[in-house]
């Protein structure tokens, strides 16, 4: 609500900008422009958030930010694409419409947000060794053999490494989602 908060916006940035840039860019924007249309969302956002009062009751706040993200893709695409006569406004602006993949494409880019923010998170609390463990054997799906040769550690060592980063990564998410109202 403090628009002079320099650090609430910091985390309100690191919270969401990623992840409506992935969703500017999945309902078919330029990835020239998504930046310019993720600008646009947050200055719609500076404008409403003053005088906004979040009630559960009514939903999350992700959903009053999807009508305010689909309210200024609608503005920019339809300003800015038909002006500079740029070829797809047509099919981002049916894609604004409520379709079930448009929806299932919203959470989908939060769901990865907020896992690129937790890993963030636990990554600045990890040790390099435990955390290289665990992207390479956890994300990046290597064998826990192949991580400990390169690694020079023992595959148990390997696998015990991932896992408390794996049940530190699934804590932060848990809170996250407390954090976003989303329990």
């Amino acid at each position: 609500h403090d628009l002079g908060d320099a650090q609430a916006w910091g985390e309100f940035l690191l919270q969401y900008e990623g992840f409506l840039l992935r969703f500017v860019r999945r309902l078919g924007v330029r990835a020239d422009d998504a930046p310019d249309v993720v600008q646009d969302v947050m200055l719609k956002l500076v404008k409403t958030l003053p005088s906004f009062t979040y009630d559960r009751s009514k939903g999350r706040f992700r959903d009053y930010l999807r009508q305010v993200t689909r309210s200024a893709i609608a503005d920019w695409v339809s300003s800015n694409y038909k002006r500079r006569e740029v070829g797809g406004a047509a099919e981002i602006l049916a894609n604004l419409e409520g379709r079930p993949e448009t929806e299932t494409h919203w959470e989908e880019c939060f769901e990865n947000s907020a896992l690129e923010v937790v890993h963030m998170r636990v990554r600045a609390k990890s040790n390099p060794v435990p955390w290289d463990c665990y992207v390479r054997h956890v994300v990046k799906r290597q064998s826990a053999e192949e991580v400990a040769k390169v690694l020079n550690l023992s595959t148990n060592q390997v696998y015990v490494y991932a896992s408390r980063i794996k049940a530190k990564v699934r804590k932060g998410c848990e809170a996250y989602k407390q954090e976003m109202g989303d329990e």
